[in-house]
């Protein structure tokens, strides 16, 4: 059975901290977390309105994989400090904790194998990655989003947090904020914070609404795009990539899987069939956690022999 060790990572300002659980195999050691001695250490990242232990397939991938791995809660998220809850204009503030979590490890002698995002998740590893493209030997996106601007403008739709008429009127503005109307630009979220109990078996959590700008919102998921954008060029050829996502994926089309195909370098696709966001399907989380695992050590094999 894996042992696990509950963690506080600190952060660099406001005395804030990532909640964290590291997971070791059964015939590892778990007081290794503070020398890893240059072993491996695989790094987990949640989505939005989720948490370290959300959904289940993460805490799989962790269970089943050969060496140690590490998955944390973003700063308002599950039991992480921080504001009330994660917001869809958050990106860069979760890119400065996987930052940290990162250093943390990297300080303590381990070497990071691979860098695993579900979500929202998968687009912060992204940010990371284009910014210590040297750092993992992997990367794995699970039901990562492609299309960032188009696609979130068609979630608040889809999730009446606005109607398509009121959305195109925003649109055509101009300015942050209509000097007749702060407050017409605005809307309101139904955002959710979540973590488990200390025993990690059942789960906790509570709707934590929040109002956003459309337009800030335009403005942080273009920049996004144009990170995007940056794949093909910065990514080295030296990192393996895999991309999972379910075909009936209800928040991010499978369609973005395939445009990310095209610009991961050493790029393995798989799409799971009849799968949801989260894989919450009959046997879904245990074949996906399986498609990773096996392509990850099949990886690490290849690597080992070099």
């Amino acid at each position: 059975m894996s042992k696990h060790v509950h963690l506080r990572i600190p952060l660099d300002q406001n005395s804030e901290w990532v909640s964290a659980t590291a997971t070791f195999p059964a015939d590892t050691d778990s007081s290794s977390i503070k020398d890893g001695n240059g072993r491996l250490m695989s790094v987990i990242c949640h989505g939005i309105s989720a948490h370290k232990n959300s959904p289940r397939l993460l805490r799989l991938i962790s269970e089943s994989l050969p060496h140690a791995s590490l998955r944390f809660d973003f700063r308002g998220c599950g039991d992480s400090a921080g504001p009330p809850v994660l917001k869809w204009l958050d990106y860069y503030e979760c890119l400065a904790d996987l930052t940290q979590v990162c250093q943390w490890l990297l300080k303590r002698n381990w070497k990071i194998n691979a860098i695993i995002g579900h979500s929202m998740g998968s687009l912060v590893s992204i940010l990371y990655i284009l910014r210590n493209p040297t750092v993992p030997r992997h990367f794995i996106n699970i039901s990562g989003r492609f299309d960032i601007k188009a696609g979130l403008l068609k979630k608040v739709v889809r999730d009446q947090y606005i109607s398509p008429e009121s959305l195109a009127a925003l649109l055509q503005q101009t300015s942050a904020t209509s000097s007749d109307n702060p407050s017409t630009d605005r809307i309101k979220i139904k955002g959710w914070r979540g973590g488990r109990e200390t025993n990690g078996d059942r789960l906790k959590g509570e709707h934590v609404p929040y109002e956003m700008c459309i337009q800030d919102g335009l403005k942080v998921w273009k920049r996004l795009d144009d990170e995007i954008a940056k794949i093909s060029i910065v990514f080295p050829n030296t990192l393996s990539t895999l991309t999972v996502h379910g075909t009936l994926d209800e928040t991010v089309p499978a369609a973005d899987a395939v445009l990310f195909d095209r610009v991961l370098p050493n790029h393995t696709l798989v799409l799971v069939e009849e799968g949801n966001h989260n894989f919450t399907g009959a046997g879904h989380a245990e074949m996906s956690c399986s498609i990773i695992v096996d392509w990850l050590n099949a990886r690490d094999s290849l690597l080992s022999k070099l």
